[in-house]
């Protein structure tokens, strides 16, 4: 196989694909045919029509459906060894390279809604490797899609919408862009590993690609590098904090959970901490049997009950919890708990953590976006996200051929039940960690 070392072999190869037919399957019948009619050296038979053949027997198809494979491996050990020769280039340079890889992305993406086999993922691969770090960075500052345009899809090959689902809840998170945009100042002197590297070299094309308004988008190596194999149906929380782990905790802190139990019998007070808390939904049933955020922060604030053992009472005793929280700017909210029970989530546009953070101004959060479980059998089912872009809410649907972009009025609109939210902090550019959390507990938990 002859890989592209230029643009104009790149426009080639897109050029060479057929109209709307799977150059997949036909390849796969010319091969067959090959086979059929190809001796054990290899040779077709129809260029010794004058000598007799005997048929092909299944070990000779065996041996030849072998060395394909072997050359196939072969040349895509070769290509993936081959790198792009890089050179500093002027804004102006990398301009034009910019738009001429998104013209023959576009291009790609007009050809190809269902994909073409190796000649489409081949070209896809090289337009990848060409996206250098240089011209990420110089797309991130200054390549944006008009303001009125709709957000962008990512495509789904199969079994990705877990990630894709969540990934759009993300990018709908100003705190987010800034951190893609902006990581490595997050940390520090703190030496960045390899593995964060990888991962946020990923998230920034991926970032990149969406501001400029790509019609070719994947996340798949961003599933790959956080070992997600994508043969079964995943969990979109697990992939939310698989991500956060290894790459969002370094800028958005785990909410923390300062814990009063006051005994009910006899009043003794016990103080604990939780710094990896998992916020989430409660249990609680409101208007027309749904339970939203306020509702959380008020069984927080009381309404939930422990047993632990009681030191006073020197037995086990029944207690109310009064939690406050220590949040960062961007939190994950759960509708896990709800999952067994009769009660429909209802996240809010936008919600007042002042009394959970006892802040003594307002704390005010806005929802970047939702993410949806459909099922669509007994026991499979497709992720979505309800998310808001300017002052729209949309669907993000994904599938093979892109997202499904359609403008919603609410997102109890989107399809499937919610099952996470993620918000973030309305005055995150000012805010301060930690500041003003926390003052007056003691009094405002009697």
């Amino acid at each position: 196989m002859i890989f592209p070392k230029d643009m104009g072999t790149i426009r080639n190869m897109i050029n060479a694909l057929p109209g709307r037919f799977s150059f997949r399957h036909r390849t796969r019948n010319t091969v067959q045919k090959q086979a059929e009619t190809s001796d054990d050296s290899g040779f077709s038979s129809s260029s010794q029509s004058s000598l007799p053949t005997a048929p092909i027997t299944k070990f000779q198809k065996f041996k030849l459906s072998f060395r394909r494979k072997k050359n196939k491996k072969k040349n895509q050990e070769a290509y993936e060894q081959t790198e792009p020769e890089y050179s500093v280039l002027t804004d102006e340079e990398l301009t034009a390279e910019i738009i001429e890889l998104k013209t023959l992305s576009d291009e790609l993406a007009l050809r190809s809604k269902d994909g073409y086999g190796a000649v489409f993922h081949t070209a896809t691969k090289e337009i990848e490797k060409r996206l250098t770090p240089q011209i990420v960075a110089l797309m991130l500052e200054k390549f944006y899609a008009p303001s009125f345009r709709l957000p962008s899809g990512i495509i789904n090959p199969s079994k990705e919408c877990f990630a894709i689902a969540t990934m759009q809840a993300l990018i709908a998170c100003p705190p987010f862009i800034d951190f893609v945009k902006n990581g490595l100042s997050y940390l520090g002197d703190e030496k960045p590993s390899e593995h964060f590297l990888k991962i946020h070299t990923a998230v920034r094309s991926l970032v990149a690609k969406i501001q400029a308004g790509w019609d070719l988008i994947y996340c798949t190596e961003l599933i790959d590098l956080l070992g997600f194999a994508r043969k079964t149906e995943e969990c979109a929380e697990s992939f939310y904090r698989a991500l956060y782990d290894a790459y969002l905790s370094k800028a958005f802190a785990s909410p923390k959970e300062i814990k009063r139990w006051k005994c009910l019998h006899c009043g003794h007070v016990k103080m604990m901490e939780d710094n990896h808390a998992r916020l989430q939904l409660a249990p609680v049933k409101g208007q027309d049997s749904t339970t939203n955020i306020k509702m959380m922060i008020q069984y927080k604030r009381g309404q939930e009950k422990l047993e632990l053992q009681c030191t006073q009472c020197d037995q086990q005793r029944v207690g109310s919890l009064f939690t406050t929280c220590v949040l960062s700017k961007m939190i994950m909210i759960s509708a896990d708990l709800l999952r067994k029970s009769t009660l429909s989530p209802d996240f809010e546009d936008t919600v007042d953590l002042r009394y959970l953070e006892e802040a003594p101004g307002t704390s005010e959060w806005v929802r970047g976006g939702v993410v949806h479980f459909e099922v669509t059998r007994l026991t499979k089912g497709h992720y979505v996200a309800a998310i808001n872009h300017g002052r729209h809410l949309y669907l993000m649907n994904d599938g093979k051929s892109g997202s499904l972009v359609r403008n919603l009025k609410v997102v109890s609109e989107a399809h499937g039940e919610p099952r996470f939210a993620i918000y973030w902090r309305k005055n995150w550019e000012t805010w301060q960690n930690g500041a003003g959390l926390n003052e007056g507990f003691e009094d405002s938990s009697e």
